[in-house]
């Protein structure tokens, strides 16, 4: 089970990596009138967090 979580501790790294680039070029491409798009993205954001959450809290 150690070695399945670290897994998917190096896979998480990976995904953070690829979606920091992503929120920087969004954030860099933005004008004003993306702040609604900006604001929908957080919610998706807090929404995929807590998924990862639950699913983190009933691997353990």
């Amino acid at each position: 089970m150690g070695s399945l979580w670290k897994l998917v501790q190096k896979k998480l790294k990976l995904f953070r990596v690829i979606f920091l680039d992503a929120v920087v070029d969004f954030l860099v491409g933005m004008d004003l009138n993306d702040v609604r798009l900006l604001h929908l993205f957080w919610c998706c954001l807090n929404l995929l967090k807590g998924i990862l959450i639950l699913m983190v809290g009933r691997a353990e």
